[in-house]
């Protein structure tokens, strides 16, 4: 994906340059000037966490996620960039010292890039190495069959009782996905771990617009649970659910 600082600049343009006219009919076009402000906003995020300046990284990545998403309509190439942009703000938790939360953001774009696993994180140095160890080692419960936790492996996990959602709340509909008319139900495989929190999200059933994917799973990560009880203790477990939209 990236190589030395030059050669990286040039990706961030050429991965953004051909999808940002796949948004909104007569607002964004080729030749909008937000394109080459996002390409140049994006390529000073990525000096930032190579700077040493993580945290500066994340807070412009914000702001672009919130600003593209808004507006993205359906399309693949729309899913990339949020995918991109995720792959960014996942090293810059990392190298901020919020493994958990850089997890989650790299989870998240494997929702949008399938060849994330594929990129080159060596110029970020311990921070882009600490994700593909994770990536390399992390095997998601519906990929290796069902399994509470380390010490299931060993005691008798049964009876269970199922995590219960505590704190909800609501996605927004993105302009987009109300121009396009995007409706339907994101089915979403999580693991809900001992203190209630979802983590390692990976998307089942997506929804035409990948805008709204990654607002409502953006949403879920400050979803709240009771979590999962065997023996009266909390335990984490593998978990489905479902959001459903309707724009009317």
């Amino acid at each position: 994906m990236m190589g030395g600082r030059a050669t990286m600049a040039s990706w961030v343009a050429a991965a953004f340059a051909v999808a940002w006219a796949a948004l909104l009919p007569g607002r964004v076009e080729a030749a909008d000037p937000r394109l080459e402000r996002w390409n140049r906003e994006l390529g000073e995020a990525v000096e930032q966490i190579r700077a040493g300046s993580p945290e500066k990284a994340i807070r412009k990545i914000d702001r672009l996620l919130a600003e593209f998403v808004d507006v993205a309509g359906p399309g693949e190439e729309n899913a990339k960039d949020i995918g991109t942009m995720l792959v960014y703000r996942a090293v810059a938790k990392q190298a901020a010292g919020r493994p958990q939360d850089a997890e989650w953001d790299w989870d998240l774009a494997s929702n949008f890039r399938s060849d994330i696993e594929a990129l080159n994180l060596k110029p970020f140095g311990e921070a882009g190495q600490a994700l593909l160890d994770y990536a390399a080692e992390w095997i998601h419960p519906a990929e290796r069959g069902y399994e509470l936790d380390a010490r299931c492996a060993v005691e008798d996990c049964w009876p269970i009782t199922p995590p219960k959602a505590i704190k909800k709340p609501k996605p927004m509909f993105t302009r987009g996905a109300r121009h396009f008319k995007v409706k339907g139900d994101l089915v979403v495989q999580v693991v809900i771990d001992a203190e209630g929190r979802p983590r390692h999200p990976r998307v089942v059933t997506e929804l035409p617009a990948p805008s709204l994917s990654f607002t409502a799973l953006e949403t879920l990560r400050e979803w709240r649970f009771e979590p999962a009880m065997v023996g009266g203790r909390p335990v984490s477990v593998p978990f489905t659910l479902t959001i459903h939209y309707d724009p009317r």
